[in-house]
Order: structure tokens, then C-alpha cells, then sequence
């Protein structure tokens, strides 16, 4: 017994130092995402605008390059040129300049009124908004899954010579524990998409894509760096990026809070479907059967919805 006490105050002084941390820095990922509340939002395509910037930071590098023209070096030097940049951390402001916005949902969200340990990270880690990639409403939390998880997996890959299995492994390790499910008792399943489609994205700049067989969108000419494409995110992005599409695990807490409020979002599902169900679910099935998902299909809408249900939250 006393060493389970130990253990949990051990926890609660690690999460009150991270909480601490994430309230000062200013500079960590948002908690998470609702895609279930999506009262307000407007569909604004915002793949141009990211397929821009990565483009943009792309040709700079190519332009510049004085070093071997070799795969891995080059990949690594332009993930490294996006964190120096930094791209991600210029969404916002390029978006509002093309007269666009990062939309955030109308009140009440998912997590609010909720008694559960999880919303206790939202007092200083706001929601993650929302934009429009592919078609789909995901957060903005995801684009940085997308280059922070993506490159990490690069790395560990093509950089430290660990096996793919082995790194989606730790990948879901890191979700399991500090990254996700110990410090917000939530599995993000839409995280480790975003995270693996980051890690083929890096991958496909000088490789072909092994499910796909897609083309790289790099070739070396003649000692030289040449752009095949152009960079489209819409290659990457799917509708398991989206934590209503692909639900998360949470707590046993969270799930009978989210059973209690979910009904009453189904207005909002009938209103837009499409915001809130997968494409073509078999073939991603299959994409991403390696990356230990924890599956949660019962907080899928199209569950929790019946059309009887039509006037739910009304």
C-alpha cells in the first residue's frame, strides 16, 4: 500500500511539473481536439496553403544544397530547416494572411462540465482548432504529429538503423505514457496516424512509397537534387487524422462522460456526415494495421446516432 501511495504522489508531482512547464513554455502542442463539437465551422480548404510552406522551405533547401546528394543527409537537413523556420508555428498567421482562419468550435466542447482527470490539462493547454486538410476537419495539433512524430520515426529508421516495427512500437509506447494517455488518460489512435503519415511523407522525398508505389518527389540527377512534384499533403492526410472518425481510448471516466454527451451532438452528425465518417475505411484498415491502435468504434457517430435521434441536443 505504501508504495502505491509513493507511486501516485510520484504521478501527481510529475504532472503538476509538466502542467507547470506547458503553462510557461508556451510553446507545447495543445491537449487535444474535439471533432466531435463542430457547431460553427465552416469548410475552408487549408491543404494549398501547408502544401506552400512545405513546398516553399523545400525549393529553398534544393536551391541552396552544397552537400552530398545523398537521401537520408538531405531529409534530415530539410526536417532540421523546418525547425528552424519554423513552418508550424506560421499556420496561423499565413493562413489569416490568405484571409482564411484556424476556426475553434462553438462552446460547449466536448471535455467541458466533464469531472474527469483529462480535463484538468485544459486549464493550461488549450483546444487544438480546427482546419480543413483534404477535405477533412482535423486539429491543428495534427500538423505538428504529422512533422514531430513523422521526423522522430525518420530518424529512429534511416538515422539509428531501428527496424520500422520496432519503432512504431516505441511510437505507441510514447503515446501510452507521457505523450498521451498518462498525463491526459487519452490514446490518441488519430496522433499515431498523423505521426506514421509524417514518417512516410519524409520517407517519400527519395523513396517509393511502399503502399502506394507512389513516385518520390526527389531524384539526384547527376550529383544533383531534383524535384520530381510538387509536395501534396492531400497524399497524407486521411480521415483517421480525425478523432471523431477515429475515436480515441480514454479513461473509463471519459467514456461514461462522452456516452452521456455525445447524443447530444447528433445534430450536428446528421447536419454533416462527412465531417463525421471515415473514406474508404477497409483500405485504411489495412494502412494502418502495424501502428497498435486501441480502437474505440462505439464513440464513432455513426453509433452513437440513430436517425430517430435526429432531434438529439436540440
Amino acid at each position: 500500500m505504501g508504495m502505491c501511495v509513493k507511486f501516485r504522489n510520484f504521478r501527481a508531482l510529475l504532472l503538476l511539473a509538466l502542467l507547470a512547464h506547458f503553462a510557461v513554455s508556451g510553446t507545447a502542442q495543445a491537449a487535444e481536439v474535439d471533432n466531435f463539437t463542430t457547431s460553427g465551422l465552416t469548410e475552408i480548404d487549408s491543404t494549398p496553403l501547408l502544401n506552400r510552406l512545405f513546398n516553399d522551405e523545400l525549393d529553398a533547401l534544393i536551391a541552396q544544397w552544397t552537400g552530398v546528394a545523398d537521401p537520408v543527409p538531405f531529409t534530415l537537413a530539410y526536417i532540421q530547416a523546418i525547425d528552424r523556420t519554423p513552418v508550424l508555428n506560421r499556420i496561423t498567421r499565413r493562413f489569416i494572411e490568405a484571409g482564411g482562419k484556424i476556426q475553434t468550435v462553438s462552446k460547449p466542447v466536448i471535455y467541458a462540465d466533464s469531472p474527469c482527470y483529462t480535463s484538468a490539462t485544459l486549464w493550461v493547454r488549450p483546444l487544438a482548432g480546427i482546419i480543413f486538410l483534404n477535405g477533412i476537419p482535423v486539429g491543428t495539433d495534427k500538423v505538428g504529429h504529422f512533422h514531430d512524430g513523422g521526423s522522430a520515426i525518420f530518424r529512429k529508421v534511416y538515422f539509428d538503423h531501428k527496424s520500422l516495427n520496432e519503432v512504431l512500437g516505441w511510437a505507441a509506447r510514447a503515446e501510452h505514457g507521457l505523450l498521451g494517455y498518462e498525463v491526459a488518460n487519452v490514446y490518441s489512435n488519430a496522433d499515431l496516424a498523423a505521426n506514421y503519415e509524417g514518417f512516410r511523407f519524409y520517407r517519400g522525398l527519395f523513396f517509393r512509397d511502399e503502399q502506394t508505389g507512389q513516385a518520390p518527389i526527389l531524384s539526384v540527377v547527376d550529383g544533383k537534387v531534383v524535384k520530381n512534384r510538387e509536395v501534396d499533403l492531400a497524399d497524407y492526410v486521411t480521415s483517421y487524422w480525425n478523432e471523431a472518425m477515429n475515436p480515441s481510448r480514454t479513461s473509463a471516466c471519459m467514456e461514461r462522460h462522452f456516452m452521456k454527451v455525445l447524443p447530444t451532438r447528433c445534430d450536428q452528425f446528421f447536419a454533416h456526415p462527412e465531417w463525421y465518417l471515415p473514406r474508404g475505411e477497409k483500405a485504411l484498415e489495412l494502412r494502418y494495421e502495424n501502428l497498435r491502435f486501441r480502437p474505440s468504434s462505439r464513440f464513432r457517430m455513426d453509433h452513437i446516432c440513430t436517425p430517430e435521434a435526429s432531434g438529439a441536443g436540440r
